[in-house]
């Protein structure tokens, strides 16, 4: 009778022959962490058939309130992890998958991005300008572009960067939708590109390469995180306010300026389904109705 890591190694290589890159990468990184989490409560002995839906749903409580994951996020675990027992289900004499009525709590914490005060914007990228290129380029690509900050950004390469199209490529292999799109490349940030020598350096460099400058191998986002926290506290800018903080401040931004069409934002957003941008205006940008906020007045008034 297989454990849970024992079996593992054999689902993963079917897997890796027959699933786009990206998806093999989440099985892999999302069994991972069950591996251990089965490790740390003395269950990684335990075979396959044995492992009990209260074990299951354990597993989802610490995902969702120690690890602060949405419910989205869970369920890609939950499919994941799922697909591994079924894998094996008839080999291993599973008589039943111990995933029923899995729910997923409530996170402890709201982890979306927070927007960057106007008061606080211009004088925080300012001083990040002067004195740290690279991560003001960061800054900019998502605030410009859209771009996230983590595969998306950190892969992007000089022959990425379009100046005569006017477009930025983000590659299906580090998209958070899987698919490949093209940023828009506003005049203020092709103009800080050519700034900053993409235009005319080799096209196989990373962009956000190690030491502040493009190079063979890219930085970690970690390393980007940690100098703009630096400048964050010198600003005296609440801890609420993250480098994803810049994707969600340009893109309210935008929004609030009504220069775009609900498609137009779509694609800048690089979301796969109009509903997600929909839900995005009104859940994360915090968009409301204007005529109701500017226009009613109630009988006191």
């Amino acid at each position: 009778m297989k454990t849970f890591d024992e079996g593992l190694p054999q689902f993963l290589s079917r897997k890796q022959i027959s699933v786009h890159p990206k998806t093999y990468n989440g099985y892999v990184s999302k069994t991972k962490v069950f591996s251990l989490w089965l490790k740390d409560h003395g269950l990684s002995q335990k075979p396959l058939r044995e492992l009990t839906n209260d074990n299951i749903a354990d597993f989802f409580v610490y995902i969702a309130r120690d690890k602060d994951l949405d419910r989205p996020t869970c369920e890609k675990y939950c499919n994941n992890i799922k697909a591994v027992f079924q894998f094996f289900e008839e080999s291993e004499g599973i008589t039943k998958l111990p995933f029923r009525n899995i729910s997923y709590p409530i996170k402890k914490r709201d982890c979306a991005p927070k927007y960057i005060p106007k008061e606080k914007q211009k004088a925080l990228l300012d001083d990040i300008r002067k004195n740290d290129p690279q991560l003001f380029l960061a800054c900019m690509c998502q605030y410009s572009a859209a771009i996230r900050p983590g595969r998306e950004m950190l892969n992007l390469k000089v022959k990425d960067f379009d100046f005569s199209g006017g477009t930025i490529k983000v590659s299906l292999l580090t998209a958070k939708t899987g698919k490949s799109r093209y940023a828009d490349f506003t005049t203020e940030l092709m103009q800080y590109c050519r700034e900053y020598g993409i235009e005319n350096a080799d096209r196989e460099l990373y962009v956000f390469g190690k030491k502040g400058k493009m190079g063979n191998k890219p930085i970690s986002e970690n390393m980007l995180r940690y100098r703009f926290n630096q400048f964050r506290t010198k600003h005296g800018i609440s801890t609420e306010i993250k480098l994803y903080s810049l994707k969600h401040t340009g893109l309210t931004d935008l929004i609030n300026s009504k220069l775009v069409s609900l498609p137009q934002l779509q694609k800048h957003c690089g979301h796969t389904r109009l509903s997600s941008t929909e839900h995005y205006i009104l859940v994360h940008a915090g968009v409301t109705n204007e005529v109701i906020r500017n226009e009613f007045r109630s009988i006191i008034g």
